[in-house]
């Protein structure tokens, strides 16, 4: 193999020795030169190479009289001469044993002595436990003897246990590295150190810390260091003596990761002399590089300014060669004494990372590094193709361990420094090549450069050294000089951060550099494109019992918006240089990247439309869509596709976790703000009351500040407006996908093509929305985001067309683009741009939310429903449930326990509402079914909540009152009640007919089966010796939905919109159907109304007063007349309503007609037999019979199918 020479016209071929060589261009150039030429190159040779005790600079003055002249042909004996005479090939440990360590040399992680699964590095350095519990590792040596110390580099922050370990100690998935009685460990998650017993040690870990364990045999104890600073004696009295040795002992919970350093490169915090590392630095050669390295940088200047021959003092003679053949000659006599110190990892770091680190520009990551450009092209010339390849991978190695785990200051300066000089390795193109070859993503996990470590908290608080939250009472002039304060430490901060991320950016770039064709026909993009693919399936989560090689969440994140504007970039410069290209902003996936399986062919993923071998047999898609033309570079294509599935793995769940987080600060705001209060309330002769309130708020404000400074890291990484613009471009990219997939102009076989998609970018369009619109506020609202009415209406027409698209085989799939459709109708602007949607799909959601209930996911439609109702009902005009205070509604809603329609502010759609009403007048059948499996629904959940309700009561276990889960799911059963009862409301509101008029089918059975529904209801609720009024009373956890105001006004709503908007006839249909009802009775009314109510304030105790409404609940009354959300037209309903039934029940008393007990229904009981059952001959009342027929159910006797039905008169 030839290779030439950097910057000169010379072939060297690498399989020719230097001594060859020297013989035929060395010896010659000795014959022919003359005095003046040997002096000129032997001071020219010393000024590189200087004498024993003898500086470079002063060489050129030192007499040559009295010596012989250093000439080419001497030069490798001199270099040999100032080595010391040390061979090159000399053991890298030749100076081992040490004294008081057993063991292999080489100091490595040993898998034989592991308890539980893990997964070791190619270098057995770096480890990830997969066990389900704890996992236990050793190393393969032990001391026994000495002070010694090896590192963890911690890749999480999770529970683990670092230490040492004596030979007998016996590891299990419950007792890892200080459980036993001879181990010792530190927990930094925990902040407690182990030895059997466990007491409180050192501080809290950060990913990205580097601990030093290290112990001292002679003095019997043994410390901890976390970033190089002391965290003190952590164990004292060691056992020690015959028989005790220690080995360094690691135990990690599931997916903790750390790489370890024992030594094999140099300590990143060496503590204190005399301790050592288990692995004794290869100190001849570290010598011998280092010399020879520095030669090297003497001449680096002179290869870098390869049009002049002189740079600075230092010149190359003017002799019968070229200059040019005496560099390389020099060159290559350097070289090949450091290829093989090259493929030492410790020297890689000591002494070729540190000439690097010199000679680059680290200030400024455009600045060009041509120091680096030329030592890297010294090194693809001069070293073999192994040793070439080996001391890249441990460069790179080394850069990313430097850049995960080196110190952060204020100004990121280490990070920055090892992101550009990473930079510098990648513009180089055969390095760059190499590197994403064999290293970059099956080496070391790449996107680790793209991610930013969050400071600890002590950096953290100078980063942000004033702190401020919202709370519910800000100070007027003084919080705003705080918030600005904090909001200014904040955008520094983010400039600082964005610093780093434009070099992660460029890193990219060069990765997906398209045009730099090498001689096996492959660019940069397509290696790392399929790189990428891989990337994906390792880390595809749930696709394998025990995964490996999962990348932690805010890695993929950082990952995702790097990789984003990468893209971006190379599409938009495509689309300027093509005009026929779309620009990225109107991009989109063709869906014949699917078709043809190029997006998912390395692992499996289902479709939309179900198995993609089924798909190809039986489904035809066409052969091209109709429209712009995409990059004629497809690899662009397939990297947003793989970007699009980035998202969907990863990137969502962190922004999910991240939001979590904001809420759970939330959280202790609202608790220090309680404290707060409570302390200025509180007596000061209550000594002990005000200490503890004292103690409590101190704790909070302590965490408040922690919190809040992570805050500012999080919204200045996370939820910044360049990383919400980059989740909305892929959205639209989505979308767009969606839209032209099923393009409603083209062909029929193209409309086909849509079922070819993958499931995930359902998931990735519904989510993406919902990180949008409820993760980046308040932070960066939405609605600030250009063209976020465009996509409200795109999103809108997506989710109308396919919640109930029969075409997506999966009912998962449906089922959470209807949970994505219930939550989009939450917000007034979405409901909005709902109504904006044509016609024809607005008719086409309507009808489909109006279908039967059963089977479907009816508590999502219900919500939908409502949210289209909300505001319009009886007494339904609120944000907050008017029953619940302050502190309760927040203890429901963080609880979960109130629904999604509780919590938003009302907004009914009057067009929707006319929509259904139509469509339920116009389709009898639709009619019938939707409210039929609407009361079905509604007498099973009122039923199940009255039964969970009734074992919580009566459950008097200890346990019981903290047991909360049984309250939680009875009071979703009450809500669900509710949410019905308000369904039939806005049904009754919109088109009342359909129960009054009777002379529609089924009106009769339908406004018996709902006044039956409403009288269980009332009784049961309003009943004073019933369960509901314990449960009101009772103030049980999870119960604090439960109350009178939101059931009870539903079922007035409801009664109200029967009788008193009828017309004469229809009126007194429904009110004699009420007083048919058994269970009926007028004093459910008297309650609504407040009978036995209080009539304002009340006193419970000196000093303590409560307002009206609470104290009807702590003694199970109620009145609408206390609400201010029920208005005095709606009180006047209920009295006109309870005026009218007992007027009606008093004309009923003296008509009452006398039915003889054989005529009976036996059914029900209530009513006469009026029909026969055709052929059976089987009796009962008509709305039995047509009740049971509506549920397609046989006769109730002798279960033959009911053909037909007779009246008997």
């Amino acid at each position: 193999m030839d290779r030439k020479f950097p910057g000169y016209s010379v072939d060297l071929d690498c399989g020719t020795t230097h001594k060859d060589y020297m013989r035929a261009h060395g010896s010659r150039t000795a014959r022919s030169t003359g005095l003046d030429d040997a002096t000129a190159m032997d001071q020219f040779l010393l000024k590189i190479f200087p004498r024993a005790n003898e500086d470079s600079s002063t060489t050129s003055s030192t007499s040559t009289g009295t010596r012989k002249l250093l000439g080419l042909s001497g030069l490798s004996d001199h270099i040999d001469q100032l080595l010391g005479g040390a061979s090159t090939a000399d053991s890298e440990f030749s100076d081992f044993p040490q004294e008081g360590r057993l063991g292999h040399p080489v100091v490595v992680l040993d898998s034989n002595s592991s308890t539980g699964n893990f997964a070791v590095d190619h270098d057995q350095l770096g480890v990830t436990s997969i066990s389900s519990h704890f996992g236990s590792i050793k190393a393969n040596c032990c001391v026994y003897k000495g002070k010694w110390a090896y590192e963890v580099m911690l890749g999480s922050k999770g529970v683990m246990q670092l230490g040492w370990a004596s030979p007998h100690c016996r590891f299990n998935s419950r007792e890892g590295v200080g459980d036993t009685a001879h181990s010792y460990a530190y927990d930094g998650n925990r902040t407690h150190k182990w030895n059997i017993r466990t007491s409180k040690y050192g501080s809290e870990w950060l990913t990205g810390d580097v601990i030093t364990c290290a112990i001292d045999m002679d003095e019997r104890s043994i410390s901890y260091y976390r970033n190089g600073v002391d965290l003190g004696v952590a164990f004292t009295d060691v056992s020690v003596g015959p028989g005790y040795a220690y080995f360094p002992a690691l135990s990690l919970s599931q997916q903790e990761n750390v790489r370890v350093n024992f030594g094999s490169t140099p300590l990143r915090y060496p503590p204190p002399s005399p301790y050592l590392p288990l692995q004794r630095a290869p100190h001849p050669q570290l010598r011998q590089a280092t010399s020879l390295m520095r030669w090297f940088e003497r001449l680096l200047p002179v290869l870098v300014e390869s049009r002049s021959n002189k740079v600075g003092e230092l010149c190359v003679p003017a002799v019968s060669q070229s200059p040019d053949i005496i560099k390389c000659i020099i060159v290559t006599q350097i070289f090949t004494r450091l290829e093989p110190l090259l493929c030492l990892p410790y020297i890689t770091e000591a002494v070729l990372l540190k000439c690097l680190l010199k000679f680059c520009n680290t200030s400024r990551h455009c600045a060009e590094q041509p120091y680096a450009t030329k030592i890297l092209d010294t090194l693809w010339t001069c070293l073999g193709d192994l040793e070439l390849k080996q001391c890249l991978e441990n460069l790179t190695v080394i850069l990313q361990s430097q850049y995960r785990f080196s110190a952060i200051t204020v100004g990121f300066k280490n990070q920055q420094t090892f992101l550009i000089l990473t930079l510098s390795l990648l513009r180089h193109q055969r390095t760059r090549k190499l590197l994403l070859r064999h290293v970059l993503f099956d080496k070391i996990k790449f996107a680790i450069f793209l991610h930013v470590k969050p400071p600890d908290d002590k950096i953290l608080s100078e980063i942000v050294p004033t702190v401020w939250w919202e709370t519910s009472k800000d100070v007027e002039g003084l919080d705003d000089g705080i918030k600005g304060d904090y909001l200014r430490c904040c955008s520094q901060l983010k400039c600082r951060i964005s610093e780093l991320e434009e070099i992660q950016v460029e890193i990219l770039k060069l990765l997906l550099d398209d045009r730099d064709f090498g001689d096996d026909g492959e660019t940069s993009r397509s290696i790392f494109l399929s790189k990428f693919k891989e990337f994906l399936k390792d880390n595809v989560r749930g696709t394998r019992i025990q995964p490996t090689h999962l990348c932690p969440l805010p890695v993929i994140l950082c990952f995702f918006h790097r990789l984003t504007r990468a893209l971006r970039f190379y599409w938009d410069t495509l689309a300027l240089e093509n005009p026929d290209v779309l620009p990225s902003e109107d991009g989109y996936v063709p869906v014949d990247l699917f078709t043809e399986d190029r997006s998912t062919q390395f692992f499996a993923v289902d479709r939309i439309g179900g198995l993609f071998t089924y798909l190809k047999k039986n489904v035809r898609a066409a052969a091209q869509i109709p429209g712009a033309s995409m990059p004629s570079d497809s690899s662009l294509v397939e990297i947003l596709d793989g970007l699009i599935m980035l998202y969907n793995i990863a990137a969502h769940r962190h922004l999910q976790k991240m939001s979590n987080m904001r809420e759970s600060v939330t959280e202790f705001i609202q608790a220090f703000e309680k404290i707060k209060m409570m302390l200025a309330k509180c007596n000061p002769s209550d000594r002990e009351v005000r200490r503890e309130l004292e103690r409590s708020y101190k704790v909070l404000e302590t965490r408040c500040i922690e919190h809040a400074r992570h805050m500012a890291w999080i919204v200045s990484l996370i939820y910044s407006r360049e990383k919400q613009q980059d989740i909305h471009w892929l959205h639209t990219t989505v979308l767009r996908t969606f839209e032209i997939a099923d393009w409603s102009t083209a062909p029929e076989s193209t409309n086909q093509m849509f079922v070819y998609i993958p499931e995930y970018y359902i998931t990735v369009c519904v989510d993406g929305y919902k990180a949008l619109q409820r993760f980046f506020g308040p932070t960066v609202p939405f609605e600030g985001t250009p063209g976020f009415h465009d996509t409200q209406l795109r999103m809108a027409q997506f989710l109308a067309q396919h919640f109930s698209d029969p075409r997506i085989a999966n009912v998962d799939m449906r089922d959470s683009i209807l949970e994505a459709l219930a939550s989009f109708v939450c917000f007034q602007s979405s409901v909005r741009a709902f109504e904006q949607l044509l016609v024809k799909y607005r008719r086409q959601v309507t009808q489909s939310l109006l279908q039967p209930l059963h089977g479907r996911s009816w508590p999502q439609i219900n919500w939908i429903l409502i949210r289209f109702w909300k505001g319009c009902g009886f007494g339904y005009r609120y944000c907050r449930p008017p029953h619940l205070t302050i502190e309760r509604y927040r203890h429901a809603f963080d609880s979960m326990e109130l629904s999604i329609t509780s919590i938003h502010e009302p907004c009914p759609s009057m067009v929707y509402q006319q929509h259904i009403a139509e469509i339920l007048l116009a389709d009898d059948d639709i009619m019938t079914e939707f409210l039929n499996s609407c009361l079905n629904q509604l007498n099973w959940a009122f039923s199940e909540f009255t039964s969970m309700l009734t074992d919580i009561l009566q459950d008097d276990s200890p346990t019981a009152q903290w047991e909360t889960r049984p309250q939680l799911l009875c009071a979703t059963c009450f809500d669900l009640t509710v949410g019905l009862l308000r369904v039939l409301e806005m049904v009754v509101s919109v088109a009342p007919q359909l129960l009054t008029d009777d002379s529609r089918p089924s009106c009769d059975v339908l406004l018996t089966r709902t006044v039956q529904m409403l009288t269980h209801v009332l009784s049961r609720v309003t009943n004073p010796e019933g369960g509901f009024r314990r449960a009101v009373t009772s103030n049980l956890p999870g119960l604090e939905s439960v109350h009178y105001y939101p059931i009870l006004t539903a079922v007035v709503g409801i009664f109200a919109k029967l009788i008193l908007t009828a017309t004469p006839r229809s009126k007194q249909v429904a009110m004699d159907t009420v007083l048919d009802e058994a269970g009926f009775d007028v004093k459910g009314f008297e309650f609504v109304l407040g009978a036995g109510s209080s009539s304002g304030a009340q006193r419970l105790g000196p000093g303590v007063t409560v307002s009206a409404a609470e104290y009807d609940r702590i003694n199970g009354t109620f009145s609408i007349r206390k609400y201010g959300e029920i208005s005095p037209e709606e009180v006047t309903q209920v009295e006109q309503l309870l005026t009218l039934l007992r007027h009606r029940e008093r004309e009923r008393a003296g008509s009452a007609v006398v039915i003889h007990e054989d005529s009976l229904c036996t059914i029900c009981y209530a009513r006469e037999e009026s029909v026969a059952f055709e052929p059976c001959k089987h009796r009962s009342c008509r709305p039995c019979i047509s009740q049971q027929r509506m549920n397609k159910n046989p006769c109730f006797f002798c279960k033959a199918e009911v053909l037909s039905v007779t009246n008997l008169k």
